[in-house]
C-alpha cells in the first residue's frame, strides 16, 4: 500500500512539473510584452524617415485621451503600422471594436502613415489559460513602394508649405495652410489616392479626406496639433471628413473641402479667385449646425471665437453701417485680394446690408469712394452664415 501511494504521488509530481513548464513556455511571450500604458520602443526608423518626422508622439488629439487597455493596443498598433510590420501581437484577447476604435485614433492622429488604409484581419488565439491576439494589418503600398515616393512628397510638402514662410503666429500659419491646400486641390470623386494626403501632395486632386488629411498633417509639419474628423453632413447625409485644430491653446474646427468653392454650385468665379472662410475656425455650436461627428470619443468643446476668420480679420460686423465697411473694402482692393467678404452677427443687419449693398446698388457706391475702376456687381450670399462676398 506505502509503495502504491508513493507511486501515485511521484505521477501525480510529474505531471504538476509538466504543467508548470507548460504554462511557463505559454506566458514566456507574455512576460515579453506585458500589457502596459507605457510608451513602447521607438521603432519607428525606417526608410520613411526622409520626409515624416517620428510618428510617436504625445502630442496627438485622441491619443492623449487614451489609458490602459486602449492606449496600450494604439500604441502597438503604432509601433507596428509604422515599421510595416506583417503581424502585431496582443498578449490579451482583443475584440473587434476595441480594434476598430484604435485604428480609427490611429489613423485620425496620424496622417503620415499614408500606407495603412485602416483594413487587415483579427485572429482571436487560446491555449488553455493563455490567450493572445494577433492582427495582420493591410498596407496600400509596401515599404520598397513608399520609399520610392518619398523624394516626391518630401519636395512636394516644402512646395506647400513655402507659404508659411516668414510666419510664426499660430493663426498666421493655420490660415495660410488652409489657403493653400485649397488652391493646390481640384475635387475630383475618382481621385487616386483620394483617402489619403498623395492625392494631394502628389496629384492635386482629392476628396474630403484627402482635403482633410492633407491640411492635417501640414499643420502638424508646423507644429500645430491638428486631428482628422470623419462624420456626416447634415443637409446631405454624405459621409464626410474635416479636422480638429488647436491654435494658440484653443480648439476650432476647419472644413477645407467646403472652403473651395469647386465643390459648391453657383459659383461664379474660379477657385483661384474665392476661397470660402466660413470654413475656417469654426466653434462647436457653428459647427453642429452642419457637422455631424463620428469618433468614438468625445470631442473638445471648442468655445473660443478668436481665430474665426471674420473676427480675426476684423470682417465680422455687429451691426451694418456702410462707412464702416469702405477701410475694409479698401485694405482687400489694396492687398490684392479677387474679392471682399464680410459677415454680419444678426439677421436684421444682414438685410440691411442686402437691400442696400446688393438692391439698391449702393456697392457701386462703396466701389466709387474706394477709387477701384468697379462697372460689375459680382457677388454671392451665404444666408445661413449672414456673408456677403463682392468681387473684383
Amino acid at each position: 500500500m506505502v509503495f502504491i501511494n508513493r507511486q501515485s504521488n511521484t505521477h501525480r509530481m510529474r505531471y504538476k512539473i509538466f504543467f508548470f513548464f507548460l504554462l511557463a513556455a505559454l506566458f514566456a511571450g507574455s512576460c515579453a510584452a506585458p500589457f502596459s500604458t507605457a510608451n513602447p520602443p521607438d521603432t519607428a526608423a525606417s526608410s520613411q524617415d526622409d520626409w515624416q518626422d517620428a510618428v510617436f508622439t504625445t502630442d496627438a488629439y485622441y491619443q492623449s485621451q487614451l489609458s490602459g487597455r486602449d492606449l496600450d493596443v494604439y500604441q502597438r498598433l503604432l509601433a507596428g503600422v509604422s515599421t510595416f510590420a506583417p503581424s502585431i501581437d496582443f498578449p490579451y484577447t482583443l475584440d473587434q471594436q476595441t480594434l476598430n476604435q484604435a485604428v480609427y485614433w490611429l489613423s485620425a492622429d496620424h496622417p503620415e502613415l499614408y500606407w495603412f488604409n485602416g483594413g487587415g484581419s483579427l485572429n482571436v488565439r487560446q491555449i488553455l489559460f493563455y490567450q493572445s491576439s494577433q492582427y495582420r494589418p493591410a498596407y496600400v503600398y509596401d515599404q520598397s513602394q513608399t520609399a520610392a515616393r518619398a523624394p516626391a512628397l518630401q519636395q512636394a510638402t516644402a512646395d506647400f508649405l513655402a507659404c508659411t514662410q516668414g510666419l510664426e503666429e499660430e493663426y498666421d500659419l493655420a490660415l495660410a495652410i488652409y489657403r493653400q491646400v485649397i488652391l493646390g486641390t481640384q475635387y475630383q470623386t475618382g481621385a487616386a489616392d483620394n483617402q489619403n494626403l498623395c492625392s494631394v501632395l502628389l496629384n492635386g486632386a482629392s476628396v474630403c479626406s484627402g482635403y482633410a488629411k492633407t491640411m492635417q498633417y501640414l499643420l502638424q509639419k508646423v507644429g500645430i496639433q491638428a486631428a482628422y474628423v470623419s462624420g456626416q453632413l447634415l443637409e446631405s447625409g454624405e459621409s464626410h471628413a474635416w479636422l480638429l485644430m488647436r491654435l494658440d491653446g484653443e480648439y476650432y474646427f476647419a472644413d477645407p473641402t467646403l472652403g473651395d468653392p469647386t465643390t459648391e454650385a453657383n459659383v461664379p468665379l474660379p477657385a483661384e479667385a474665392y476661397i470660402d472662410y466660413a470654413w475656417f475656425g469654426l466653434n462647436s455650436a457653428e459647427m453642429a449646425q452642419t457637422h455631424a461627428p463620428l469618433t468614438y470619443l468625445p470631442l473638445p468643446a471648442c468655445t473660443a471665437e478668436s481665430a474665426n476668420y471674420y473676427r480675426a480679420e476684423g470682417l465680422y460686423l455687429e451691426s451694418y453701417c456702410q462707412q464702416a465697411l469702405l477701410p475694409l473694402l479698401q485694405r482687400s482692393w489694396q492687398q490684392g485680394e479677387a474679392f471682399f467678404t464680410f459677415r454680419l452677427a444678426s439677421d436684421d443687419g444682414f438685410a440691411q446690408a442686402q437691400a442696400d449693398l446688393l438692391d439698391a446698388g449702393g456697392a457701386f457706391d462703396l466701389f466709387r469712394q474706394a477709387g477701384m475702376p468697379q462697372t460689375d456687381l459680382l457677388y454671392t450670399v451665404n444666408e445661413n452664415k449672414r456673408i456677403i462676398t463682392l468681387y473684383f
